[in-house]
This record gives C-alpha cells, sequence and structure tokens, in this order.
C-alpha cells in the first residue's frame, strides 16, 4: 500500500496513535472499519480511538456479523479465532453511546451469510438518527434476540443439527463411504470440531497456494488442489467453506454428474446431488 502511494502504519489503533494521525493529517471526516470492530479485544480502546479520529461531522462506517442472523440462520462458521464479538444493534448502540459515539444507521446485508453495516457520529452530531435503528431495535426486543432464552433456542438448534450430522456421518462409516472437506477455511475448524468430522473426512480440497499440499491445525488432514476432487471422487465432500456454498457447487457439476454428492450443514443439514438445487 505504501507503494502505492496509501499511507499505511503498521500499527495497533490506540488513542495514542490516532492523536499522532489527527495531528499529522487533521480530523477524519469518514472513518472505517469493515470487517474488522469484531476482531479486537479491546473494543472500548478502538472506540476511543475512533472518537478521537473523527471531525466534528464525521461519521465512522463498520461492518460486523449481525447475531440476529447468526442464530436464524445456524451460521457457525462465524464462530472462530479472529471473531471475538457478535454484534446485535442494541448492544452496539448502548456500547457506542458509552463512548462517546451514536449510532445513526444500520443496513442489514447478505456479507459472510448476514452482517449489519453500521454508521455513527460523534455524539450531538449533525446528522438525525435514521429509522432503521429504531426498527431494529424493535425487531430485536420483538425477537427476544438479547434475552437468554434467544441463545438456549439457538443451542437447542445446535445440538439438533449435531446429532443429524451425527446420524448422517454413522451411516457413512457403516457403508465405508470415502468423506472429503472442501475449502481449508479459517471457519473449517469449528465445523470439523462442532461435528465430529475429525475422524472422518479423508482430504480437503483447496486451490490456495498457502494451502495445498499442507495439513489442516489440530488435525493432520490434508490438503489437496481442487483436480483431486474428481480424481479421487469422493461419495460425500461436506463444505467447509460455507459462504461460498454456491459457487463451489455451481463450479463442480462434473463431480456431481460422477456421482458425488455435498453436503453443507448451514443453515441446515442438506446433501446435493446432480439435477438437486441449492
Amino acid at each position: 500500500a505504501n507503494q502505492s502511494g496509501i499511507e499505511t502504519m503498521a500499527a495497533f489503533l490506540n488513542p495514542e496513535l490516532a492523536d499522532d494521525v489527527t495531528k499529522q493529517h487533521g480530523p477524519a471526516t469518514i472513518v472505517t472499519a469493515f470487517n474488522v470492530f469484531a476482531h479486537t479485544d479491546d473494543m472500548r480502546g478502538m472506540a476511543q480511538s475512533i472518537r478521537r479520529l473523527l471531525s466534528p461531522d464525521g461519521i465512522f462506517l463498520f461492518e460486523v456479523s449481525y447475531l440476529l442472523d447468526i442464530v436464524d440462520d445456524m451460521l457457525l462458521g462465524t464462530f472462530f479465532h479472529e471473531h471475538l464479538c457478535h454484534h446485535s444493534v442494541k448492544s452496539l448502540d448502548k456500547f457506542l453511546q458509552r463512548n462517546g459515539l451514536q449510532l445513526i444507521d444500520v443496513q442489514r446485508v447478505s456479507i459472510q451469510g448476514g452482517s449489519l453495516i453500521g454508521t455513527a457520529q460523534l455524539i450531538g452530531g449533525p446528522y438525525p438518527v435514521s429509522p432503521s435503528v429504531y426498527d431494529a431495535l424493535q425487531l430485536e426486543e420483538e425477537r427476544l434476540l438479547n434475552h437468554p432464552d434467544a441463545m438456549r433456542a439457538f443451542s437447542d438448534k445446535l445440538k439438533n443439527l449435531h446429532r443429524q450430522v451425527t446420524e448422517l456421518s454413522t451411516d457413512w462409516k457403516n457403508q465405508d463411504k470415502s468423506i472429503a472437506g472442501f475449502g481449508a477455511a479459517r471457519s473449517g475448524n469449528t465445523l470439523i470440531a462442532q461435528m465430529g468430522l475429525s475422524d472422518l473426512i479423508n482430504f480437503i480440497i483447496d486451490d490456495h497456494p498457502q494451502k495445498v499440499n499442507q495439513f489442516i491445525g489440530g488435525y493432520g488432514i490434508p490438503v489437496l488442489p481442487t483436480v483431486g476432487l474428481n480424481h479421487k471422487q469422493p461419495d460425500y465432500t461436506f463444505i467447509l467453506a460455507w459462504i461460498h456454498a454456491k459457487k463451489i457447487i455451481a463450479g463442480n457439476q462434473e463431480y456431481l454428474d460422477s456421482g458425488g454428492k455435498f453436503v453443507v450443514c448451514c443453515p441446515e443439514l442438506t446433501v446435493i446431488e446432480t439435477g438437486s438445487s441449492f
């Protein structure tokens, strides 16, 4: 980025750095934090840094996984080492206010299976609060999203999903079926662990040059290039890169036409074979 003329600092954002940036460049009209606001172990420090960076009429734009989508669509794959927080509008609204910021707009989008794009300003800033914020707060209240029962229901659905996968994998073992995974994804280990797939998957398909011919951390499952899917023709292929399931299925029709089957578990357990839709 620096070589391309975009001044970039290889440092963690904190209030001191925010003050230095403001002194050198002046206050910011826009600050963005897309797919990063959930990754910090010091959200308070990040929020206070952003507050210091903003001009009086500046806005803060951020994107995070949305808890309601996680609960509704069983997005188990959003839980992994980088995601330290999973946000609701109510919690974000209260948190931002405690740190001198005001949430003024929210948009629900399909990124990462279901995300929230939020806009905030300094408390007392010039922009009115959009009806989208009030609508989201009302929806969460109606859905009891910020009540423990919502998380208990999610846990019950997860247990049921695990039971279904266990029953299916038991059938595979009894029939001596060959099983592969597709996508050495960051969230793949979450699905492998939660669904008990570590002793079931023989290899994982992925074309990323830094992953091919390597092994999945903790399990030692080898990673093979995509050409290995048709070469080895496993009976079932469990899609671990769940976000890209539709693209993976559409791009591997030859595997399906040859009798292979894809398996997806988010939001529900689905087996896809040739001629079926997803």
